[in-house]
């Protein structure tokens, strides 16, 4: 049995991947990783805390969803994570900052243009929104840093988020390219110094050919934890010959 999760924003159910379902998460294109955390958040979370849903988490619950399902099923709750040398010396308890939950939905983050901006958490469904335009017209950090300035940078009279994000992301993401050079760097620090204040339950940084990782250890290590960790080797071997 999988113990339930408590966070600040309500207390999170599980139940174990079905075979079904693991066989389409493992058969995702290896580049939607925000798109398969979604899939599998809807097959392994049973019961979510009224009016959230998996794209409406933010990046870290949702990563910390995904961590807490592993540390439950592989046998070593506090599991060693994979640095990519061999070497690693790092643990799951590394990366997690659970002192620091879910602290408020945006922040001030100050004037320019002669409007007030405010910087907001980044959700799963932005993250997607991200992911599926990457290569549109930029690919790898660029785009993911525009991206998620696009998505989280807001003046306050500007607060609304349409059912159809990917044009309005678009649209701002032009918006800022085509800012002063001056006023984007401006902007890019506000947005950095807002993201600091929101941080949560893990350290979230952009990978430098793109997408999201999160920090840990002493050297901030970077680490992903995506769909395909939790589907068996087993079911991957089975994904692989049927193709």
């Amino acid at each position: 049995m999988i113990q339930k999760l408590r966070l600040s924003r309500g207390t999170f159910e599980f139940r174990y991947l079905s075979i079904g379902a693991a066989i389409g998460i493992a058969s995702l294109p290896v580049q939607l990783e925000q798109a398969g955390i979604t899939a599998l958040l809807d097959e392994i979370v049973s019961e979510m805390p009224a009016g959230l849903t998996a794209g409406a988490l933010t990046v870290q619950e949702r990563t910390a969803l995904v961590v807490h399902y592993m540390s439950s099923t592989c046998g070593t709750p506090d599991f060693p994570i994979d640095g990519g040398d061999g070497n690693s010396q790092l643990k799951i308890s590394d990366y997690l900052v659970y002192s620091q939950d879910y602290p408020c939905d945006s922040v001030s983050a100050g004037e320019l243009g002669g409007d007030q901006w405010r910087v907001r958490q980044l959700t799963g469904d932005m993250a997607e929104a991200i992911e599926r335009m990457d290569g549109v017209s930029r690919s790898g950090y660029m785009h993911w840093m525009f991206g998620c300035m696009a998505a989280q940078m807001y003046t306050e009279s500007d607060t609304s988020i349409p059912d159809d994000i990917d044009p309005w992301l678009m649209t701002r993401i032009k918006m800022l390219e085509s800012l002063s050079e001056a006023d984007f760097f401006r902007l890019q620090v506000m947005w950095l110094q807002g993201r600091e204040q929101l941080m949560h339950l893990f350290r979230l940084a952009l990978h430098c050919k793109g997408s999201l990782v999160v920090l840990g250890g002493a050297g901030n290590m970077p680490a992903r934890f995506l769909a395909d960790s939790i589907v068996s080797s087993s079911t991957k071997k089975l994904v692989s010959v049927d193709a």
